[in-house]
């Protein structure tokens, strides 16, 4: 004999296609051969991330957030809205007014709210987001970095729903996928930066008349300007 669902709540259907462990797995190959992730491009990237969860989570919108460099608001970076294409931003969440929220964040894989409107957790999201947004049932998953949440990944809902534990896998695996194309888009700017200092290093050294050099950890001479062999 099968249960109803609660009053109010939009049942989750297991057979999901893109929820389970077969469909989480699809969706992560095709975002792991985005060239977005390779080529370090974090908008593109988020963008990808999110169309892929609102298809695969029948969702009505999926979004990406960061913290900014001092970790003291939470900024929209991304949004796929189901009921439009051209959906505006949500303002910035501060940290200041909204403690209780992040603090969970800080604390859990993942944020599950069957009912957000009635959630404990999210009282502070009450009147300045979801009820505004319309949002009624949410999943946020943190994206994490060297230890400490960077952002959110966020799944929401325009009416009460029963989240699935595959649901919630899915969403974490897209903050996963979150986390390395931050690392990738940092690895790819520290490269950069270390490709134009040599440059410029190479450009110094090959003009100078004075006797210049570097030495290596190990005692080994480098970069060593023309002068030098004359030494």
């Amino acid at each position: 004999m099968s249960v109803p669902p609660a009053p109010g709540h939009a049942p989750g259907p297991p057979g999901r296609a893109g929820t389970g462990p077969h469909g989480r797995h699809l969706v992560l190959a095709r975002l792991a051969s985005d060239p977005a992730l390779a080529g370090g491009d974090l908008q593109a990237a988020f963008a990808a991330s999110a169309r892929e969860g609102l298809a695969a989570l029948a969702v009505d919108r999926v979004s990406v957030w960061l913290f900014d460099t001092d970790q003291t608001a939470l900024h929209c970076r991304c949004i796929e809205d189901r009921g439009r294409a051209d959906a505006p931003l949500p303002a910035s969440l501060p940290r200041a007014l909204h403690p209780a929220y992040l603090g969970h964040l800080d604390e859990a894989r993942a944020l599950v709210a069957d009912d957000a409107r009635r959630d404990a957790r999210l009282a502070e999201l009450l009147h300045g987001y979801l009820e505004p947004q319309g949002v009624h049932a949410l999943v946020d998953a943190p994206i994490r970095q060297r230890g400490r949440v960077a952002g959110v990944v966020c799944a929401e809902h325009g009416q009460a729903r029963a989240w699935q534990p595959a649901d919630v896998a899915l969403l974490a695996s897209l903050a996963d996928f979150a986390s390395l194309a931050l690392a990738t888009a940092a690895r790819l700017t520290a490269e950069a930066a270390l490709r134009d200092q040599r440059s410029r290093l190479d450009l110094l050294l090959g003009h100078a008349n004075a006797v210049i050099f570097t030495i290596a950890p190990r005692g080994q001479f480098e970069n060593m300007s023309p002068g030098v062999r004359h030494i």
